[in-house]
């Protein structure tokens, strides 16, 4: 269990601690992609099929980290765009009716909050991209599962959306903490 904590907490490594936030969000969104379609099998059952096409949005969010020990600029926007697609592909395959939009709150946060003072105009790219999003997806993708069904997908993605709200609150803090400590050493 050790080499596996330790494999882990290098793979998110990063010397900006804004960067490590970055990969932890990159790593929990990227391990988690699997489970919305098991959710979804709870709730619609047959139609749970329509979240498999987003399970190819893993391995982008996987290589955040990677990317990011080269090109970190690279390796933000990366994770912002992949978040993007991911929500759209979703709407279009399960329905604005989800209520998947609410997603594109934390997205947006993720944009807002990861990029440098340097990266001003790129980060409010992002949330433009985040807010276009929502936009955009209104009334979009088919209408396939009974009000009941939809109303529980709100229910998870609402959820959803405030739990990764929640993580990227953690993992902000856990890089403010890390930059008051260099701070305090200087």
């Amino acid at each position: 269990m050790k080499k596996l904590q330790r494999a882990y907490a290098e793979y998110i490594a990063h010397p900006d601690p804004l960067m490590e936030a970055g990969n932890l969000l990159a790593f929990v969104i990227g391990t988690n992609q699997p489970f919305y379609p098991v959710y979804l099998l709870f709730i619609v059952d047959a139609g749970s099929w329509r979240a498999l096409p987003l399970l190819a949005s893993m391995p982008f969010f996987l290589a955040v980290p990677l990317l990011a020990r080269r090109f970190p600029l690279g390796a933000r926007i990366l994770l912002v765009l992949t978040s993007l697609a991911n929500i759209l592909l979703a709407v279009a395959m399960i329905g604005a009716q989800a209520g998947l939009a609410v997603l594109f709150i934390p997205c947006g946060a993720i944009a807002a909050i990861l990029f440098r003072d340097r990266e001003r105009l790129v980060m409010l790219a992002m949330v433009a991209l985040a807010m276009a999003g929502w936009l955009v997806t209104n009334g979009m993708g088919p209408d396939v599962f009974s009000p009941s069904e939809y109303a529980s997908m709100q229910r998870l993605n609402a959820m959803s959306a405030i739990g990764l709200c929640g993580v990227i609150g953690i993992a902000v803090s856990g890089s403010l903490r890390r930059i008051e400590t260099s701070n305090a050493n200087l």
